[in-house]
């Protein structure tokens, strides 16, 4: 297994907690950050990307969303 998969998938899953945790405590804000942070995740698993390269992707694909 492609180790960015590996990372990907341990950020998912860290991610995902901690947005549970921000829902809890009523932080907005934080949690948005963290749902953009585990589509980055999920895009470095998903396709192997690097960090920079998944930021990347996910910004282009939101910018086309608009």
């Amino acid at each position: 297994m492609n180790l960015n998969r590996i990372k990907g998938s341990w950020n998912q899953f860290s991610g995902s907690v901690k947005s549970k945790l921000s829902k809890l405590a009523g932080h907005e804000p934080t949690t948005i950050a963290r749902q953009r942070e585990e589509l980055i995740d999920y895009f470095q698993q998903r396709y192997g990307y690097e960090k920079e390269q998944a930021e990347s992707a996910l910004d282009k694909e939101l910018s086309c969303s608009r």
